[in-house]
């Protein structure tokens, strides 16, 4: 089986052989497999973020927020959405469409 071509600056360069390696040339060694790192749950969630996750729009999850149907967390200035409250929104049937405001 033909091997694919190195397409490159380094591919022009024959590679050295064992007897013309200098002391400065630097030698590959094995490379280290990367552990998995552990992936950590986010516990809190801005606006942005939550009405992805919950494939609803800005829009829509004001609603649901002024509706009472999600509770919000205020940390300063930041309105911010639990994992847990978005979870329990998400686990539930909502069967009427959303309800704007009256102009």
């Amino acid at each position: 089986m033909a091997s694919l071509p190195v397409v490159g600056p380094c591919s022009q360069l024959p590679p050295k052989k064992p007897s013309q390696r200098s002391e400065g040339d630097v030698v590959s060694s094995p490379r280290r497999v990367a552990q998995p790192t552990p992936t950590v749950e986010k516990l809190l969630y801005d606006r942005k973020t939550a009405a992805y996750v919950l494939s609803i729009s800005l829009r829509a999850l004001d609603y649901k927020v002024a509706a009472g149907e999600i509770k919000t967390r205020r940390i300063g200035g930041k309105v911010l959405f639990t994992a847990r409250e978005l979870k329990r929104f998400a686990a539930t049937d909502h069967p009427q469409p959303i309800a704007r405001r009256a102009a």
